[in-house]
């Protein structure tokens, strides 16, 4: 027998050779004089000796003929990124670095090797085979095996907001606390980054103006949350003897006999029965027994309580001044106050404030909350919102740039400003930088405005809306 070639007997099972191939396959005597011998490269079978097809799912056996008989089952095959493979098949992974193999039993095994990307977009790795969104937003973009990106070309629909376009994935101007994009279908999509606000049980938005509680106010949503509301005195309340009443109310009058009873306009009217022993003193008549302070601001009054309708009050001496920055301010008269608060002169020569509501700030499409500082629409001034709801702002020179200032139409260079005569439209008006001179829109027009048909929201007037405000943006 050759030294090279390696002897089964009978009845044993070569399991290790399934991937050895089976063809050529050889028979014919035993070298050692016996009987028919099989040969499978350098492996000889005796009669009766089995090994694995190469299929992975059928057995060969050899004959005593010396040929190999195989069954012909039939074997399961694999599925793998769509494609049909039978088993013990080998093919390429879909990163296009490891292999993977059919298994027997239908299972893909597949090398973990860790892939080198070849490919580089957009700043970004991918592997062979890997499919990514192109930059443009709305086309798709495939990692060959030599490195080379390959992207459809399909025409992508742009946004138009105005007489600006923007292309799919670019950056759309949007309002306040809000971040917009153009997506791929022509539609701009934008995602709020600031709190809504919850007010009487109902949600706002951002910037959203409201009706207060009292029918008479007006609130604001501002960025984080926050309400803010103006505190206008209300037609249909009454103030009587120091106290608020609303329309229709009935209370008693200072003299504990008459009633009274709130009616429109503010007025108040009260029966005017005559009262025994009630005292007259300054605007109302005062109940027996009852104290009521003096008209100095510092005593005290009372109504005789035998019922004469004499008034006794005390005399004890007042200060009659205040001071305060660097002023002085009678007893009862107002003094400099802070924001959202009411200061008075109290006869004991102290200075007394009542906080107030705060009327919130309306300024360039959003709202701020009292105190509050925020960036002028020059881009280089600050503001800050008054307790009364004003707006006040820093006056310095800002440098101008007149591709950014969106809210101005520039007419003429400065060098021809002075001689240049020019009217500019309704609801803007005259401006002169160093950079030249024109028409602006008032601040309180914001950027862009957002008419893109919805069934929660009224449809926009747009030719109102230009009207006001020409040099805005709007997305209808």
């Amino acid at each position: 027998m050759s030294p090279n070639r390696t002897l089964l007997r009978p009845g044993s099972t070569l399991r290790w050779l399934v991937a050895l191939a089976l063809v050529p396959l050889l028979g014919g005597a035993d070298e050692c004089g016996g009987g028919a011998v099989c040969h499978l490269g350098d492996v000889t079978l005796l009669p009766g000796d089995s090994v694995p097809a190469d299929d992975g799912c059928n057995t060969c056996q050899c004959t005593a003929d010396g040929t190999m008989a195989c069954t012909l089952l039939a074997c399961d095959g694999c599925t793998y990124d769509g494609q049909a493979y039978a088993a013990g098949a080998s093919f390429p992974a879909s990163d296009g670095c490891n292999a993977c193999a059919c298994q027997p039993d239908g299972v893909v095994a597949c090398t973990a090797m860790a892939c080198v990307p070849t490919c580089v977009y957009a700043g970004h790795g991918y592997n062979p085979g890997q499919s990514f969104a192109a930059s443009d937003g709305c086309n798709t973009c495939s990692c060959a095996a030599d490195g080379v990106v390959s992207c459809t070309e399909e025409a992508c629909v742009d946004c138009q907001l105005a007489d600006a376009r923007y292309a799919a994935g670019e950056a759309v101007p949007g309002g306040a606390c809000e971040v917009c994009t153009c997506g791929a279908d022509g539609s701009v999509v934008c995602e709020s980054t600031c709190s809504p606000c919850t007010y009487d049980g109902a949600n706002y938005a951002p910037g959203d103006a409201f009706s207060s509680t009292d029918g008479c106010n007006t609130c604001g949503c501002l960025g984080d949350g926050q309400v803010v509301c103006t505190a206008k005195a209300c037609v249909g309340t009454c103030e009587y003897a120091g106290a608020v009443y609303l329309e229709g109310d009935t209370f008693a009058a200072t003299d504990g006999c008459n009633s009274c009873s709130c009616g429109a306009g503010g007025l108040v009217g009260c029966t005017k029965l005559g009262c025994a022993g009630a005292c007259a003193y300054g605007d109302y008549s005062w109940a027996v027994g009852s104290s009521f302070p003096a008209a100095d601001g510092c005593n005290t009054c009372t109504c005789d309580p035998a019922g004469s309708g004499l008034v006794a009050c005390t005399h004890a001496p007042c200060q009659t001044t205040c001071e305060a920055n660097g002023e002085g301010f009678a007893s009862g008269a107002p003094t400099p106050s802070g924001p959202c608060e009411v200061c008075v002169c109290e006869p004991s020569g102290e200075i007394t404030c009542l906080a107030t509501p705060c009327a919130p700030c309306h300024y360039n499409g959003g709202f701020y909350g009292p105190g509050e500082t925020f960036a002028a629409d020059d881009g280089c001034n600050s503001c800050v919102c008054g307790g009364g709801g004003e707006v006040a702002c820093t006056e310095m020179a800002c440098a101008c740039d007149p591709t950014a200032e969106w809210w101005r139409d520039y007419v003429a260079e400065p060098g021809t400003c002075e001689v240049v005569d020019f009217a500019c439209p309704e609801a803007t008006d005259t401006f002169e930088t160093a950079c030249g001179c024109g028409c602006e829109q008032s601040a309180d027009c914001p950027q862009w405005f957002d008419c893109m048909p919805s069934p929660d929201a009224p449809a926009c007037d747009v030719a109102a809306i230009h009207a006001q405000c020409p040099y805005s943006l709007i997305a209808y």
